[in-house]
């Protein structure tokens, strides 16, 4: 932060355009006023403050007494906004050139908007640490000022010390974090333990369902076997059964032929013996008529007398005598043929007695042939059928039997699934308990991160303390307190026996045995210890923050003071120690050989002013 110059424009007691000039050699310099609006008022009231107001007020948009807006307008102004321009180079060795406006408001950095968080980035230094490093303004509280809490507030905020009690802080909320996450996954694998146990339950009762249906699988095999079997019997005993009544319908049906054939023997002769038969019989009527005729002829005769009957003529009675002798040998003959026709007919009557007796238990024969036959056929067909039957069956049980072979245990599919559920919710488990283990990894180093950030913190504090003593002990010997030291403490125990946390000041003097604290002195000897504490911080806050300035402004530092050399031999020899340009701002006439240069502001009616 090398501060070239400053332009403020309307910046309270200064009317229009004002330009102050950093761009010196290091030094020490002073600032006096003279109010010559008000002459009783000495050198107080000129603006001396203001122009250090106007600087802060072109870096952080307020004064060093947090003035803003129209607090820092110029008085009794014609004009109605205010501005300040800074040219400055960064470390770099560039220019930045920063302008700073109130009405119309704006910020600008090299030209561009920007927001005062982006500028104090870029200045790398906030304004608070900017008050206890650079400026050290008249009505602002100096380290030692400020009551213990509050001093180790700043102590820790303008080192950036609270930076690491965020981080301890974040270490344990990371480990709490994991550690609640650690508790989750637990749950989780718990709840994954549970349907572990519950999956590995259902593989048994499945294994065991799965041998049950196996058992009854083969049982189911065993039954349609025996039943293939007793069909395989009754099918053999059926084909045997059938075999044998077709045997035995050969032979009926033989048999049948044979008896045709009999028939048609026994019908051929009874078709013989009708025939002759009935010339037998025609031959006996036939002869019996011709006998019946012959008796009547021979009666007619006798009844004629003497005359034919016919042609009515005489007949003799040798004549008669001769027909009679005719038709009765005639007669005699036929009767003679008769005769033996009745035994011939019996005996045809005998022979078709027989042929009828023949065919009728031929008939009967071949009747119960039939019967059997049928019975047979039936006998056949109801075989026929029940091979049928069994060979259906056949079919069927071999298809049921080699479905139920083929069927699938539909529980290792269930066994399957759960085997792989559980292989799953195992991976699961797993995984979690890889979480688990490597948040506890994390929880064990976040653990040890939060006490190794505070120990860190308490390093650099210590540290610290340990350069802000050196540095203000060193101040103490510069400003006349010879055999005088400062200890700094950040905890202290109470009469109690409780700890006070807070920036303790412990003051050891040639006047008392033990430390006191710092407030116990008053007067000048508390101004030196002030201003000691004061440069001592100054410099620990700007080595630390990195940041290098070419000014230091002490504005009033020489109250409660009777004797001041000591102070300019100090801020003298400050100013070539730390090559930088230290500005005392004093109401004091300070004569004083060592000034590198003196510069007045003036107030008159016109408003303040610089002299250079």
């Amino acid at each position: 932060m090398i501060v070239k110059s400053m332009e403020l424009v309307d910046f309270r007691s200064f009317k229009g355009q004002h330009y102050f000039n950093f761009d010196r050699p290091p030094g020490l310099y002073f600032l006096r006023g003279r109010n010559e609006a008000e002459p009783n008022l000495g050198a107080n009231g000129a603006g001396k403050s203001t122009i250090f107001d106007a600087l802060c007020w072109g870096l952080y948009g307020k004064s060093l007494r947090n003035l803003k807006a129209t607090n820092i307008h110029g008085w009794d102004s014609e004009t109605s906004g205010t501005h300040v321009n800074l040219a400055m180079r960064d470390v770099n060795g560039d220019i930045d050139l920063i302008h700073r406006s109130w009405s119309p408001n704006s910020l600008l950095l090299n030209g561009e908007f920007v927001v005062q968080d982006r500028l104090t980035r870029h200045l790398g230094i906030d304004d608070n640490s900017f008050k206890h490093s650079i400026i050290h303004p008249q009505f602002g509280d100096m380290f030692f000022d400020l009551a213990a809490t509050p001093k180790l507030q700043l102590f820790s905020s303008v080192l950036n010390l609270d930076y690491w009690m965020s981080l301890s802080d974040l270490a344990k909320t990371k480990a709490k974090s994991n550690e609640t996450a650690t508790v989750n996954f637990e749950k989780k694998i718990a709840k994954y333990e549970g349907r572990l146990d519950t999956v590995s339950d259902n593989i048994k009762e499945f294994i065991e369902a799965k041998k049950v249906f196996a058992s009854v699988q083969k049982d189911a095999v065993k039954d349609v076997q025996k039943l293939v079997l007793k069909l395989n019997h009754k099918l053999k005993d059926a084909d045997i059964e059938c075999t044998d009544i077709e045997k035995k319908l050969n032979k009926l049906e033989k048999r049948v032929n044979f008896f045709n054939e009999e028939e048609l023997k026994w019908k051929k002769k009874r078709a013989k013996l009708d025939e002759k038969l009935s010339d037998t019989i025609r031959y006996k009527n036939d002869l019996t008529q011709e006998i019946t005729r012959l008796v009547v002829s021979i009666g007619n005769i006798e009844r004629v007398g003497g005359v034919c009957s016919l042609c009515k003529q005489k007949v003799s009675k040798i004549h008669i005598k001769e027909q009679i002798n005719d038709f009765e040998l005639k007669e005699k003959k036929s009767r003679k043929l008769l005769k033996p026709l009745d035994q011939e007919l019996e005996n045809l009557e005998d022979q078709m007695e027989v042929i009828r007796d023949s065919l009728k238990n031929l008939k009967s024969a071949q009747g119960d042939t039939d019967i059997k036959i049928r019975k047979f056929e039936i006998k056949h067909a109801q075989l026929g059928r029940d091979i049928e039957f069994c060979q259906q069956g056949l079919t069927d049980q071999k298809r049921s039997l080699k479905k139920i072979k083929t069927k699938e245990n539909p529980h290792d599919v269930q066994i399957k699934k759960a085997k792989a559920e559980r292989k799953k919710i195992k991976l699961r488990i797993d995984k979690l308990q890889g979480k688990i283990d490597k948040a506890q990894k994390k929880v064990s180093g976040y653990e040890h991160w939060i006490k190794g950030f505070k120990d860190v913190r308490l390093f650099l504090l210590e540290e610290c303390l340990t350069q802000l003593e050196v540095e203000v002990n060193n101040n103490l010997m510069q400003l006349g307190l010879d055999d005088w030291s400062i200890r700094f403490d950040v905890e202290k125990e109470t009469k109690s026996g409780t700890i006070s946390k807070g920036f303790q000041v412990q003051i050891k003097s040639p006047k008392n045995k033990e430390v006191v604290p710092w407030e116990v002195w008053s007067g000048g000897e508390g101004q030196r210890l002030r201003l000691a504490g004061t440069m001592g911080l100054s410099n620990l806050i700007l080595n630390r923050s990195g940041v290098v300035s070419n000014i230091e402004v002490w504005d009033e530092p020489t109250q409660y003071l009777n004797r001041v050399d000591d102070l300019l031999d100090l801020l003298y020899q400050r100013a070539q120690d730390l090559q930088k340009q230290i500005w005392l701002v004093d109401h004091r006439s300070i004569d004083f050989g060592g000034f590198e240069d003196v510069v007045t502001i003036v107030k008159d009616k016109n408003g303040s002013r610089i002299e250079q």
